[in-house]
């Protein structure tokens, strides 16, 4: 009765197994087959049971590794898993099977048999053939946009190949040939009108000139490599006072700085850009007859440094300091402050490329402070 009970216990947990099975003998015969492979396959028990494995439903397992992997779990006690199988089916069509196998020992069975199970991942193998389809889809589209990218570079940076060679060109030729009408008449018959005439011409072509040196300088901040490294702020701004000196002087200024400043992450050149631009600014917008005071000193903010450069100028009102960082958007007239308008859209640009912020503060009549923020060097 004990061996009775036995092998229905065995009979019971076998059929409650959801995946698929067979229980093959050393003949690779099947001798056993659960309810779940029957009705997965569409099978009858008695097309199954005691038939060779490799010639049941449709006879679709006839592999050469497959049958070798089997012939062996057996004699060498060894056993196999995700063996991967995907076939046309008899009534349930192509189908994407897991197949496993050990030896087991039931303890109605003398010799030990082979269990093999079946496991249907047809599902998921679509899935990730989907989702590998749709990735190289993905990579084909970010090539071919990459690739009309690096045509657009391509143009562009012939465009301002242009701008800088053949637009600066006739530029450089009227400025010239004003310049030598002025001296080589002068004295000479060019009444105060033509000379007028002349001294605008020249002057028109230098803002021509200026202006598109701006714009091809806006333009390659956002083309060209910026790698950052520790930068001494001490001598950016040492090196940047020393070349606009000749303009300090010029205009009676005074530059006072809060000293020792921090070492930051920047990219020197453009860094450099940067200063220069703010400098000037706060030298060039006083009022008329006020000798420009700049003072620039560094704030600490933790992980980054904010540098302040305040001025007593004219000021910038409320309700323009949305358009300050834009490029062309001048706030003043040519005639009382020359520039090309781009200087302060450069700063914000190039304060992007090197992960860093720009704002400012300001009032009418006021003066400004504006401000620079980039990361602290770490080391």
């Amino acid at each position: 009765m004990q061996c009775e009970e036995r092998r229905l216990f065995s009979e019971a947990l076998v059929e409650t197994m959801r995946d698929p099975f067979l229980v093959l003998d050393g003949r690779l015969s099947v001798r056993q087959v659960n309810e779940s492979f029957l009705r997965f396959f569409h099978a009858e028990k008695e097309a199954v049971e005691d038939r060779a494995f490799f010639s049941v439903v449709g006879g679709r397992w006839e592999i050469p590794a497959l049958r070798q992997l089997l012939e062996e779990v057996l004699p060498k006690n060894t056993l196999f898993k995700d063996f991967q199988v995907e076939r046309e089916f008899p009534n349930i069509g192509r189908k994407v099977l897991l197949l496993h196998a050990r030896q087991v020992q039931f303890t109605e069975m003398k010799e030990p048999m082979i269990l093999l199970t079946f496991e249907d991942v047809t599902d998921r193998k679509d899935t990730e053939k989907r989702i590998h389809d749709l990735n190289m889809g993905l990579e084909q589209q970010v090539t071919e946009r990459t690739s009309k990218l690096q045509g657009a570079k391509g143009e562009l940076e012939a465009f301002t190949y242009s701008v800088a060679h053949d637009l600066r060109a006739p530029l450089r030729a009227m400025c010239g040939f004003g310049e030598t009408l002025l001296e080589e008449y002068a004295g000479k018959v060019i009444d105060d009108v033509g000379r007028t005439y002349l001294e605008r011409i020249i002057a028109a072509s230098r803002r021509m000139d200026a202006l598109i040196l701006d714009l091809l300088a806006f333009s390659r901040l956002s083309r060209e490599e910026v790698h950052l490294e520790p930068v001494e702020l001490d001598v950016a701004l040492k090196q940047a006072l020393e070349e606009m000196s000749a303009d300090v002087q010029a205009r009676h200024g005074k530059v006072t700085v809060s000293s020792p400043l921090p070492r930051v992450l920047a990219h020197r050149a453009t860094l450099d850009r940067v200063l220069t631009n703010l400098l000037t600014n706060a030298l060039k917008f006083v009022a008329p007859g006020t000798a420009p005071h700049v003072a620039i000193r560094a704030e600490d903010l933790g992980l980054s440094t904010r540098l302040w450069v305040e001025d007593n100028g004219i000021g910038v009102a409320e309700h323009h300091k949305d358009r300050i960082f834009r490029v062309f958007e001048r706030l003043n007239k040519t005639e009382e402050y020359p520039g090309t308008g781009i200087g302060l859209a450069i700063v914000k640009k190039a304060m992007e490329r090197m992960n860093g912020e720009a704002g400012f503060e300001s009032e009418i009549g006021r003066g400004s402070k504006f401000w620079i923020e980039l990361l602290r060097d770490p080391t």
